[in-house]
């Protein structure tokens, strides 16, 4: 698994809202929770715990290396985009971030993957000029956290490359 989240709203309290999403997920995975009652149990705690109207984005990829399969999960996250060969796709969904509604449809994106696909997922805009697909994921992680940053953003940030080799 890989997980984003982004805190609705600004400073200290938005962080510890993303925090705490990120927190409850991993430790209910590693106890063996299933996806949907570890997601429907962060979005029960933001939900009683959000009196102030802040929510938290939860951006969640699940690969299966035995199968070679993705999966995203997207609640009110910022898109994701597949590259495969040069083809850009842009990976959206329009639900709710967590925490918001009591019960959370859960929508999920799958595919397979291939050899030299990326994945690239983050917390806020990075645009979709993405045609760098020999590059290493560091590289295109720096290209686009310089992107942002070149339009003065002062938001936190976190961007996610993933790059499929097959071994």
């Amino acid at each position: 698994y890989l997980a984003l989240s982004d805190g609705m709203g600004q400073g200290k309290m938005a962080a510890n809202e993303s925090k705490l999403t990120l927190e409850v997920l991993s430790k209910l995975i590693l106890n063996g929770i299933g996806l949907k009652d570890t997601i429907d149990s962060i979005n029960a705690l933001l939900k009683i715990k959000n009196r102030n109207d802040m929510f938290t984005t939860l951006d969640l990829c699940n690969i299966n290396l035995a199968n070679a399969r993705m999966k995203l999960i997207k609640y009110g996250a910022n898109p994701s985009y597949h590259i495969r060969s040069g083809m850009v796709e842009k990976i959206a969904t329009n639900s709710l971030p967590v925490g918001v509604v009591s019960k959370l449809k859960m929508v999920s994106y799958e595919m397979p993957l291939k050899n030299n696909d990326l994945i690239i997922m983050s917390s806020d805009g990075t645009g979709n000029d993405h045609l760098y697909c020999d590059q290493h994921p560091q590289e295109i992680a720096t290209f686009l956290m310089d992107q942002v940053l070149e339009k003065n953003n002062l938001d936190d940030i976190s961007i996610i490359v993933i790059k499929v080799v097959n071994n």
